[in-house]
């Protein structure tokens, strides 16, 4: 209904969403409203502030391949312990 009547609304409602699945550990749930509203970003800052690198990779190299190497950087860096 908001893409109808309000198309700029329908990232706002997509990102306060996100905020509620992760409340809830649905972290999948939330990476989905996060890539709609356009934003993959969040979604992979939101798996590295979890540690889970990962699923951060797997997003970025979807959505974001200009982050992965980035996101190996801080992996590697949490792996051997020097947390830059």
């Amino acid at each position: 209904m908001a893409r109808q009547y309000d198309p700029n609304s329908v990232s706002g409602i997509l990102m306060n969403q996100a905020k509620m699945f992760i409340e809830r550990r649905e972290y999948n749930k939330a990476e989905n409203c996060f890539i709609t509203a356009k934003k993959p970003e969040l979604a992979i800052k939101m798996y590295t502030d979890l540690g889970s690198f990962p699923e951060a990779l797997r997003v970025a190299k979807k959505h974001a391949p200009h982050l992965v190497n980035e996101i190996n950087n801080k992996y590697m860096n949490s792996a051997t312990g020097t947390g830059q």
